[in-house]
């Protein structure tokens, strides 16, 4: 991949193939591989990539998201109404980026929306909840 092009899903995939060729068997993905996962664009969904890669969503969300995975594994171990203060990384780099909120069935079925600003994430969230 030449210096300054965005990389690619496929540019990812690619590699995971190159690795799938000459891996040992029981080895786990290397972590480079998973770094390259991380700096894919925020337009692939989930799905794409987990389907592209041939990786299931735990896996991706064990490497990719740890962070929202842990949470998200408390949650599923013990039910709570408390919500969990997060604070928005891309604001405190100031990054400018969309935010993207993903809803996720127990189906496997997703719907992604995505936001320029937070207030919009907010409003979205607080018309979701009825509040």
């Amino acid at each position: 991949m030449s210096l300054g092009k965005e990389l690619t899903l496929e540019d990812v995939a690619r590699e995971f193939e190159n690795w799938r060729k000459t891996k040992v068997a029981g080895r786990h993905i290397p972590l480079e591989l998973w770094q390259q996962v991380k700096k894919l664009p925020a337009h692939y969904r989930i799905s794409q990539i987990t389907q592209m890669l041939r990786i299931n969503t735990e896996q991706y969300r064990r490497y990719v998201c740890p962070d929202l995975h842990t949470i998200a594994r408390k949650a599923t171990l013990t039910p709570s109404n408390d919500f969990i203060k997060v604070e928005n990384p891309l604001l405190i780099n100031g990054a400018s980026t969309k935010l993207r909120l993903e809803f996720i069935r127990k189906d496997g079925a997703t719907l992604n929306c995505y936001y320029s600003n937070t207030e919009l994430l907010h409003e979205t969230v607080r018309w979701f909840m009825g509040l």
